[in-house]
């Protein structure tokens, strides 16, 4: 259907009146042919008092009178036009919108004007800043977010989780949420308690691929919106170890999913369900805005709102918080700003304040995030654990020095005890001497069973005790050396040193027929003598508990995973029941005390010297068997923890 010049648009009149975007028809003079009601609505304009008036006296805007007016970019030769406009309406208020501009044909062919589709965006570009804000305020937090669905999906995780677990977000977005809940063999049973309970905390510790580990909170929340319907599983990682230290501690947090997909009410719901306080205020530091976490640490109300942060604050520490805004101003954000502040329902608490810059969507500044984190019951823990520290140091001091004073009394009268025990031994044969050369027979006869049996029985009996005795003491004085003596770490050349073991077991080795293989061994880094002694204990206890209904084989390998190295002893000896398993470390305990010799120090003393190296032991074993004794030792000087 064509128009001509007068542009008879009866017959469009029911096509421009049904659509719900503004229409506006205007010729190559600048004249109003048409607008429909939708447009007329939407500008506050008279539909029939603008036809025939100049566009830009009816609804001027920023584009008139230059080369970017969609009439003058039509006249000369474009095809089509689009812009992204905000007018100010006769009415006095703003609206955004988008204009597509066509050229308009009549029936010659030739162009007599354009017509104008204009979209009321006024209410996406509003809900679109509301999102970039909430968006902002949970980027400014550290923490690990996950989101996931109701069957526990990911759907989105942040940067900071990707920095915990050190995986790709294909990788993580693969797998299911509860694999990273630390839940161990019941990962359902965690998400039917979320299902009931609505959130839960737990602890665990994240073994990373560098080797590092990683002590976290867990914090699960079920979203819901307004109607208390569930909508996804928000999961936070809280790095505890990073906690501690406090001074490397910054706070992040995204829920970017529920951010894209939901509505106001319910990104509201995701910032409350994120338990770190949050606070907006403005670049004064007047609060504007803060979540459920800001109330519960604070223990506030809706007053909250209009109040400067600095209240919060003790006033020794204002200053460094007004500090920190300043910053925040001039760089965009100021992290880890620790001080004291003020909670109506708990007192003075210490917290951790990150400040971070916000901007709308055209980059410009509408105030300041503050995420809050109070640390108060970290900072008491750090203190009694400082002071526990302090007391084991000293109470670990003192038993060291009354093993040592005790082993030193003990042992003197223990040497008295042998040497008068092998002095009667001696009067002993000379009595017998005696009374075979000067007593009468029968007199003989009853002393000689006393003199030949019945003392040096006893004298053996006490010869025995004294020696258990004197091996318990040396045991002791051995372990408290341990604990005194310096490490001197270096790198180890393990072949080497079991080369030099075995050397020391050559003839139990020979004399037990014992088939003993050794691969070639990596190496770590330790104090070499240490190292030595735990390795030989453990060659040691193979030999010992070996089995005498089979030919006794030991095979000694190992290898590197994840930053360690891990080296084991491995036989076929008479093995260990689980019951045994973990107490065989403990001191003094002994699997068979009646057929083996020892007094049950060996294992205890390599869990020490491996507990000073950073190291661990464990065994894996089963009873009749044989037993599997692994050892954890660092691969390099920077992963071994030195006594202070």
């Amino acid at each position: 259907m064509g128009m001509g010049t007068g542009l008879e648009l009866i017959d469009f009149e029911q096509i421009l009146q049904s659509t719900s975007n503004g229409i506006r028809i205007i010729d190559k003079d600048f004249n109003v042919l048409k607008i429909n009601k939708a447009y007329s609505d939407l500008f506050g304009v008279d539909e029939y008092e603008s036809i025939g008036k100049k566009c830009y006296e009816v609804l001027g805007s920023s584009l008139c009178y230059t080369s970017d007016c969609p009439l003058e970019v039509i006249l000369n030769g474009e095809k089509y036009a689009q812009y992204e406009m905000q007018i100010e309406t006769i009415n006095g208020g703003n609206i955004n919108y988008i204009s597509n501009v066509k050229p308009l044909y009549g029936p010659d062919g030739k162009l007599i004007g354009i017509i104008e589709d204009i979209k009321d965006i006024t209410e996406i570009k509003r809900i679109t800043d509301e999102i970039k804000i909430r968006d902002s305020i949970l980027t400014s937090s550290i923490n690990a977010i996950a989101v996931a669905d109701l069957d526990g999906r990911i759907t989105y995780v942040n940067s900071s989780f990707i920095d915990m677990w050190q995986c790709s977000i294909k990788e993580a977005m693969s797998r299911p949420i509860t694999d990273f809940w630390q839940m161990g063999n019941n990962p359902a049973d965690a998400l039917s308690f979320l299902f009931k309970r609505g959130k839960w905390v737990s602890e665990g510790v994240i073994n990373r691929k560098d080797g590092s580990l990683l002590n976290v909170q867990i914090l699960a929340s079920m979203v819901i919106d307004e109607t208390d319907t569930p909508i996804c599983i928000v999961t936070s990682f809280v790095d505890i170890t990073e906690l501690k230290r406090v001074k490397e501690s910054k706070l992040r947090a995204q829920t970017a999913l529920a951010i894209a997909k939901a509505n106001t009410d319910t990104i509201k719901s995701i910032m409350d369900a994120v338990v770190i306080a949050i606070a907006i205020t403005d670049l004064d530091g007047m609060i504007v805005r803060f979540n459920k976490g800001f109330s519960e640490t604070f223990g506030l109300n809706l007053q909250t709102q209009g109040r400067n942060l600095t209240e919060f604050i003790t006033e020794e520490d204002i200053p460094k918080v007004l500090n920190a805004i300043k910053k925040c101003i001039e760089d965009g954000h100021a992290s880890n700003i620790e001080c004291s502040a003020i909670s109506e329902n708990k007192g003075k608490i210490i917290v951790i304040i990150d400040f971070t810059l916000m901007k709308d969507s055209r980059g410009a500044t509408t105030g300041i995030i503050a995420v809050i984190r109070d640390i108060t019951e970290q900072k008491r823990s750090e203190e009694t654990r400082e002071r526990l520290s302090f007391e084991l140091m000293n109470k670990n001091k003192e038993l060291e020095q009354m093993i040592r004073i005790v082993s030193h009394d003990l042992r003197s009268p223990l040497v008295n005890i042998q040497g008068f025990s092998n002095e009667l031994n001696i009067s002993c044969k000379q009595i017998q001497d005696i009374i075979r050369e000067n007593t009468t027979e029968s007199l003989a006869e009853k002393l000689m069973p006393i003199i030949n049996d019945d003392i040096p029985e006893i004298l053996e009996y006490i010869m025995l005790s004294v020696s258990k005795i004197d091996s318990l003491l040396s045991g002791l004085l051995r372990i408290s050396r341990l604990g005194r003596a310096s490490l001197n770490i270096d790198e180890i050349d393990m072949d080497k040193l079991i080369s030099n073991v075995i050397g020391t077991f050559e003839f139990q080795i020979k004399q037990y027929q014992i088939d003993l293989t050794v691969d070639k061994l990596p190496n770590c880094v330790g104090d070499e003598s240490q190292i030595n002694q735990v390795f030989s204990n453990l060659i040691n206890n193979a030999i010992k508990y070996r089995d005498p209904n089979k030919n006794a084989v030991i095979h000694i390998s190992g290898y590197e995973n994840d930053g360690k190295v891990i080296y084991f002893v491995e036989d076929n000896g008479i093995g260990i029941s689980p019951e045994h398993q973990e107490k065989i470390f403990d001191l003094f305990y002994r699997l068979d005390p009646k057929s083996t010799q020892g007094e049950g120090l060996g294992l205890n003393i390599v869990r020490k010297i491996l507990d000073r190296h950073n190291g661990k032991v464990w065994v894996e074993s089963e009873y009749g068997k044989g037993s599997k004794f692994y050892v954890s030792l660092p691969k390099t000087k920077k992963e071994i923890l030195l006594d202070v």
